[in-house]
């Protein structure tokens, strides 16, 4: 049975950051968290102000960065991935424009879960594979990981099982070399049950 990319990745909350700031989603939350720069210490006084978009206002013609991103974030929530998949793509054309590659980066993951969860592995392998490849170039270790997590369900479901077993192999490794022995365990788990499907 095909995963579902809520059950792959970090939940890639692109509201858990502000975009151009260089912030990326938390891996494997069970509940958002709130922006960095919006969390304190406990004898911190909460910020006075929240911390500004590179894009605060919006005309008519073009919806800000935060608009776009919402309806976004809104849609995948109650699994409209239709319409995730619509605003995703509205935000790429946004975020392309400038020069935060990260930003391209997460959006491109994000679109990578709505055209999974369409049925549109194709496409969803190659929003992963251009993300892994930005991950790679920054580089961003923590990403690169949960990108090849995702990228291991998405050959799995293509039947590309070797293909699936080399991401999640690295997958793993990357896991336990941070330390990370549970999740690395369970994609072990995962590894194990491709094998046993490619030895009936």
């Amino acid at each position: 049975m095909q995963a579902r990319a809520s059950d792959w990745g970090p939940s890639l909350g692109l509201a858990l950051c502000v975009l151009g700031s260089g912030c990326k989603p938390a891996p494997q939350t069970s509940a958002p968290q709130a922006p960095r720069s919006a969390r304190t210490a406990p004898d911190e006084a909460p910020p006075s102000e929240p911390p500004p978009t590179r894009e605060a206002t919006s005309t008519p013609s073009q919806p800000s960065l935060s608009e776009v991103l919402a309806r976004g974030l809104a849609a995948e929530n109650a699994k409209d991935y239709a319409t995730a998949d619509v605003e995703y793509q509205r935000l790429l054309a946004l975020v392309e424009h400038g020069d935060a590659r990260d930003d391209v980066m997460v959006v491109l993951a994000s679109l990578s879960r709505t055209k999974y969860e369409l049925g549109d592995l194709d496409a969803s392998l190659d929003c992963t594979q251009r993300a892994l490849a930005i991950a790679r170039e920054i580089p961003d270790h923590e990403f690169t990981t949960e990108l090849l997590i995702g990228l291991g369900h998405i050959r799995e479901a293509r039947g590309e099982h070797d293909e699936a077993r080399e991401a999640w192999t690295q997958a793993a490794e990357q896991l336990e070399a941070r330390g990370e022995v549970d999740r690395a365990a369970k994609i072990r788990e995962r590894l194990a049950a491709l094998d046993g499907a490619g030895a009936r």
